[in-house]
């Protein structure tokens, strides 16, 4: 399966440039001993028009 593998550093600049806020990242370790582990990056982030949208409800 192919798929991207971004740093955090890269989400957290691209979610900034666009307008997102509160941007966090956790990194959860990959479990040990199998032959292809692989960490997962959680990113998080609030958006201004999304946060609005929300309570019009």
């Amino acid at each position: 399966m192919r798929h991207r593998v971004l740093r955090e550093h890269v989400w957290s600049k691209l979610l900034d440039e666009a307008g997102f806020t509160d941007i966090t990242t956790d990194v959860l370790p990959g479990t040990t001993g199998g032959p292809r582990t692989a960490d997962t990056l959680l990113v998080s982030a609030s958006h201004p028009s999304w946060n609005r949208a929300r309570l019009r409800r």
